[in-house]
């Protein structure tokens, strides 16, 4: 398949999963919603396999690495600080759960982050 065929292939799956779950909430559906998604993500997931060629080069994997990072640096300590001001303020009913969840939220993605760390940099391919 080349890599105009694929990008068809995955607007077309967009726009089907897209579709599916908008029927799915019109018929209050969650595992046909569900099962769109999945499909979806199978049907990409085979299409990417049969591409030839390639589809990215190193530029864009860095430029990858250098974004994510950036918003990890950002999203983490915006989250904390947000969900602790929420959790001690208590401004409207329901704050304060909402903040713990935040928090959390941050917590998890600290320590997924610190998971994959160690699992990368102990394999030694980056």
């Amino acid at each position: 398949m080349k890599e105009e065929m694929y990008r068809r292939t995955q607007a077309a799956v967009v726009v089907v999963i897209g579709m599916g779950v908008a029927v799915s909430v019109i018929y209050d559906n969650i595992y046909l919603a569900l099962a769109f998604v999945l499909s979806g993500m199978a049907v990409m997931y085979v299409s990417r396999k049969r591409v030839s060629g390639i589809m990215t080069d190193e530029m864009v994997h860095r430029i990858s690495e250098k974004a994510s990072m950036r918003a990890y640096q950002t999203f983490v300590p915006a989250a904390a600080f947000m969900g602790m001001f929420m959790v001690v303020s208590g401004w409207f009913p329901g704050t304060e759960a909402l903040g713990q969840v935040i928090v959390y939220s941050a917590l998890v993605l600290m320590l997924l982050y610190t998971m994959f760390y160690s699992h990368y940099s102990r394999r030694g391919n980056v």
